[in-house]
Formats: structure tokens, C-alpha cells, sequence
């Protein structure tokens, strides 16, 4: 991927299916499923069935990983879920024009949501303020964006867990889902790459029916 440093570090993840075998098991770790957040059959596929302990675990993954990093006054991070893949290098000089901003997120890869109408506003550089987009495979937070999300929003979140790619729009106001939104005020200053074909892709996901996160035949959470 040509990081511009030697990186040594591992942060290990929750995993979901071990330590959240039951909803009552959230809360021995301070933690709630968000009670509202199947909307039915007739909804969006991801919002018409219950989370999966795959994707509580994800969650608090990164939590936990944004609390490390608050506690250690870490001034950014890069948060890589282990299945990245990069598909081509990466020009580590756009954070020149990032630093110009006061940016708190910075998406790496991500798959824009067109069908709703909250998209990328328009931009002449590289880098551009994003709209509804999934995924959290690879992104960076600056020490301003950590202290927000552990400081502001962590707090909301836990007592209502929804899957991390959703709560990361409702923390910049860009998540069509009114009833998770209005749970946040937006504070987030994100951006993202204009050219939106992603440089580092994830390799499980649903559509390739090897998710860590899909639900579980037999499986009612």
C-alpha cells in the first residue's frame, strides 16, 4: 500500500459471534442494539432485518479502537479492517490538501450510496466533502475527529448500537435514516476521495457471500 512509514501495530477486534451470543450479553460491556433499527420487510435490505452479533461486534471494534486513541492523544489515525486490499497505490500527497482543511474523517475506501439523493458535493481537486457512503474498511480520523466521536457521540452510540458504516454518516449529517440521525448533531468535518473508485477495497463483504458480518442461518438476534 506504500505507507510512508513502517507500521507495527495490531488492534484486535471484538468478535461479535464469541462475545455477544445473546442480546442480554451486550450489556455486561455497557452496550445496547439500537431497539428500532429493523424497519420490515418492505425497507432498504440492510434495514429490514435485525443486526447481526457480526456486525455488534464491528461496532465495537471500532469503538474501542477510537476510545484507544483518544486515551493515548494519538494526533491521527489510519483504522485498516484486516480484509483491505489495496488495488493500486496510494499518492500520500493529498494529505497536503487535506491538511488545508480542518478535516475530522477522511474516507480511503468507501462505496458511495447514489439512491438517495445525499451525495458528494462537487469539487475541482482530489479530495471532496462525501455524502451517504457505506463501509469502514479504511479511513483516517485526525485527534480533533477522535476527540468528537468519543466525546459527542460514543456516548449515544453505545446505548444504541447500529453497524458502523451507518453511524458514521449520522455523525456528519448525512444518513438518510431520520429515526438514527436525529440521535446525533452532526460536528464531523468529512472528506474523501472525488474520484471515489476505491484505492483499497474490502475483500469479505455479503456480495461475496464470505461476510463476517451477514446473518447467520439459524441465528434470531
Amino acid at each position: 500500500m506504500s505507507l510512508p512509514n513502517e507500521v507495527d501495530y495490531q488492534f484486535y477486534g471484538v468478535n461479535g459471534k464469541e462475545m455477544f451470543p445473546t442480546k442480554d450479553s451486550l450489556t455486561q460491556y455497557g452496550y445496547k442494539a439500537y431497539d428500532g433499527w429493523n424497519l420490515g420487510p418492505n425497507s432498504n435490505g440492510f434495514w429490514s432485518r435485525d443486526m447481526t452479533r457480526g456486525e455488534l461486534g464491528c461496532i465495537a471494534s471500532h469503538i474501542e479502537i477510537w476510545e484507544d486513541a483518544y486515551n493515548n492523544g494519538y494526533e491521527n489515525v489510519l483504522v485498516l479492517e484486516d480484509d483491505f486490499f489495496p488495488i493500486r497505490p496510494i499518492d500520500w500527497g493529498f494529505l497536503n490538501e487535506l491538511d488545508k482543511t480542518n478535516w475530522d474523517l477522511f474516507y480511503i475506501g468507501r462505496i458511495v450510496q447514489t439512491g438517495f439523493g445525499i451525495l458528494d458535493e462537487p469539487s475541482d481537486s482530489d479530495i471532496t466533502r462525501t455524502g451517504f457512503s457505506y463501509q469502514t474498511h479504511a479511513y483516517m480520523l485526525s485527534k480533533e475527529g477522535i476527540r468528537k466521536l468519543v466525546e459527542d457521540h460514543i456516548p449515544t452510540l453505545r446505548q444504541n448500537l447500529i453497524p458502523a458504516d451507518e453511524f458514521l454518516p449520522c455523525t456528519y449529517g448525512k444518513n438518510p435514516r431520520e429515526d438514527v440521525q436525529q440521535m446525533y448533531t452532526p460536528n464531523i468535518i468529512q472528506y474523501g476521495f472525488t474520484n471515489w473508485e476505491n484505492v483499497l477495497i474490502q475483500m469479505r463483504t455479503e456480495i461475496y457471500g464470505n461476510s463476517q458480518t451477514a446473518p447467520e442461518e439459524g441465528i434470531d438476534y
